[in-house]
């Protein structure tokens, strides 16, 4: 069964040694029984068979209600579908009867998922939970830290990473906050923290790039603030960059970048009209650069005023010239695109057409076009994306996506279910394909069959917003 952080948690939950508690009562019949169960119910989740999945793991706890397996089967299906509640109501509600280890482990995985949709308050109150049930859960404990930088309680996050019992991955991440913090004051006590530890290959690079800035740090105090500043905005902690650069502020008129970086991370905690005071600061201070205006574009966009953010996305594009990178022209046509301001869109097009031939500005041609019912033109750039070389995975599948659903507009159902199949042999579980082929279905009249491929749909839907679509088309057909 696919696990969301299970081993690491099973390692550093220490209360002795994780067991099943059963009672007396289950007998070894009973056992098996529910070990095959779940056993099927875990080939089903692999399987991405959910909601039969959830059927089965909701049959095993009434079977036994003592054992966690059956339970973090349940939270993973709704932390994987995004339906994070149910997942922590499944743990406050149904599993008072398992160990108090366990339980601390799935709060732990409750909070790791409020952590990563960015909603602070509930990870940390699902933090709190698995921490205080007797238990040493140090990737609560961890979580908690993160919080804490990012509330600014720097001595609360320091007392937490500063503990010698993390191991693994934990261990790794815990070193590398902890030295970020040292790093305020002592950068030699910072490096000496991160060389106390050989880090794993996945946090090998960023120990070497904080290193080798804690090494390059000189007298120059607006330089050494400023390149600690970005690695601190960059990982998420935006209050340990004010901390640096807001002492220093009356400096930077000689130092544009400080400007910048503060700015940034002062947009970064919400506090956005001093931001853009900052910001401007540092324009009028030369620092021209596309990021600059790219940033103070996302604060407008945050303040819902429309016009200044095209009016600084274009400035940022102008600035970048030829070298306009990907993320920004992307980043400014979502924007454009997703505010229905289609002409802008094809303006900005036009940009990224002379400086990048890659598949995706085609890709993003097609779907403006087809937004303003330009289907030629939609064809056009359909022709051209074919015609691109070494195609990636995910390219493959959008034109194939585009393709068929192009010819399904155009009423050529069997050029359409040819090119679904061709996406589904790259893709199995895609559920834009489980979508088109159940209006396909449902014009030909086979109304059984569009139900099982739009539930499919909906199945299979980790996010992408198909669900929205499979339910309107299930609704006609019901």
């Amino acid at each position: 069964m696919k696990k969301i952080g299970i081993g690491a948690l099973v390692l550093i939950v220490l209360a002795g040694s994780i067991f099943f508690l059963v009672r007396r009562t289950d007998s070894p019949e009973k056992i098996a029984q529910y070990e095959n169960i779940v056993e099927e119910a875990d080939l089903l989740y692999e399987g991405r068979s959910y909601t039969q999945a959830l059927a089965r793991y909701e049959e095993a706890t009434k079977l036994i209600s003592s054992r966690v397996d059956a339970y973090r089967g349940i939270v993973e299906v709704f932390l994987d579908k995004g339906r994070v509640v149910d997942a922590e109501n499944i743990v406050i509600n149904s599993t008072q009867k398992i160990s108090q280890s366990d339980r601390s482990i799935l709060f732990a995985l409750v909070g790791n998922k409020y952590f990563d949709i960015e909603d602070y308050d509930k990870a940390l109150e699902m933090y709190e939970s698995a921490t205080t049930l007797g238990v040493n859960n140090l990737i609560a404990d961890l979580g908690k830290a993160k919080i804490y930088l990012k509330r600014n309680k720097v001595v609360d996050a320091e007392k937490i990473v500063s503990k010698s019992d993390f191991e693994g991955d934990p261990l790794y991440e815990a070193k590398l906050l902890y030295s970020y913090i040292e790093s305020l004051t002592d950068g030699d006590k910072a490096i000496d923290i991160l060389e106390e530890v050989t880090p794993s290959e996945d946090w090998n690079a960023k120990y070497s790039e904080f290193i080798n800035i804690l090494e390059s740090i000189d007298e120059d105090e607006l330089y050494n603030a400023t390149k600690l500043s970005q690695v601190f905005i960059n990982e998420g902690y935006p209050y340990l960059a004010i901390s640096l650069l807001s002492p220093l502020e009356d400096k930077m008129i000689e130092y544009p970048d400080g400007l910048y970086f503060l700015g940034r991370a002062l947009a970064d905690i919400g506090s956005y009209d001093t931001a853009l005071i900052k910001l401007e600061a540092a324009i009028s201070a030369g620092a021209l650069d596309p990021d600059v205006f790219r940033t103070i574009a996302r604060i407008y966009n945050e303040k819902d005023e429309m016009e200044n953010t095209t009016k600084y996305y274009d400035r940022a594009v102008a600035y970048a010239g030829e070298s306009v990178e990907e993320s920004l022209l992307t980043e400014y046509l979502n924007f454009l695109f997703e505010n229905n301001l289609f002409t802008k869109t094809q303006d900005v097009l036009k940009i990224a057409q002379q400086y990048h031939e890659e598949v995706w500005v085609d890709m993003f041609a097609i779907k403006t076009n087809y937004a303003l019912e330009d289907t030629e033109k939609a064809q056009y750039y359909m022709a051209e994306a074919l015609e691109k070389e070494d195609l990636t995975t995910i390219e493959k599948k959008g034109i194939y996506y585009w393709e068929a659903k192009l010819a399904f507009d155009e009423g050529n159902l069997e050029i359409a279910k040819e090119k679904l199949i061709s996406l589904k042999e790259l893709d199995r579980f895609n559920p834009f394909y489980y979508l088109l082929m159940g209006e396909i279905q449902y014009q030909e009249g086979d109304f059984e069959n569009a139900k099982d491929t739009l539930e499919l749909a909906i199945e299979y839907d980790l996010g992408e917003g198909v669900s929205g679509n499979a339910e309107k088309a299930l609704a006609r057909i019901d």
